[in-house]
């Protein structure tokens, strides 16, 4: 497993991260339905923008874009994720 990150901070206290990580999956078991041991290949890239507002609340937008790829097509997918989140610390 391989992970990597940076985090900038942009005039007007606005923060930019993105993340990204790699991993290799070997399953010891042989798939029942295939009759092979799968294989994946996961990758995944995350990035954030937020701004803290006051000094307990933020607001962020983020994306998350997950690729799996397999020896076995059926397990083959790509995800794409937007989400906004609001954090409040106390």
């Amino acid at each position: 497993m391989f992970i990597t990150g940076i985090q900038y901070t942009f005039p007007k206290d606005i923060r930019l991260n993105v993340d990204y990580e790699y991993k290799r999956i070997r399953y010891e078991n042989i798939n029942i339905f295939f009759a092979e041991k799968r294989r994946d290949v996961e990758r995944g890239l995350m990035t954030a923008i937020s701004k803290n507002i006051g000094k307990s609340l933020s607001v962020s937008l983020e994306y998350l874009h997950r690729r799996n790829t397999s020896n076995i097509a059926l397990y083959d997918y790509k995800k794409n994720l937007y989400s906004v989140g609001v954090g409040w610390r106390w």
